[in-house]
């Protein structure tokens, strides 16, 4: 059975960003495309992204063609994929997690 996914109010946020930092209308819809592309992939294959190193207790899915990254959360359990952030890969994302209340011991990133 193909696991659901779920955007948690940060990746929401990030999503609202990247929207807003996109200009070109066929930018923000080719990247959207590529993304619900990605993730219809992960939905059965929720392992096939690597561990995020900096955090082990979720995975990396580079956007191919995009220069983002999103960090997801396996819940086996409710065969659920919680997605917490959608991050530009420019950015300082050891930073991120470490530098706002948000790191791997209390579930968030």
């Amino acid at each position: 059975m193909a696991y659901q996914v779920r955007f948690l109010d940060p990746a929401n946020v990030d999503l609202q960003e990247i929207k807003d930092r996109e200009a070109a209308r066929e930018v923000r819809k080719a990247f959207v495309l590529q993304l619900f592309q990605q993730l219809e992939t992960a939905k059965n294959f929720p392992e096939s992204n690597a561990v995020y190193l900096g955090c082990p207790a979720y995975r990396r899915m580079v956007i191919k063609n995009f220069p983002y990254c999103l960090f997801y959360k396996i819940d086996q359990e409710n065969k659920m994929i919680n997605i917490y952030r959608v991050l530009h890969t420019a950015r300082d994302i050891s930073r991120l997690i470490s530098g706002s209340g948000l790191s791997c011991s209390d579930g968030n990133i």
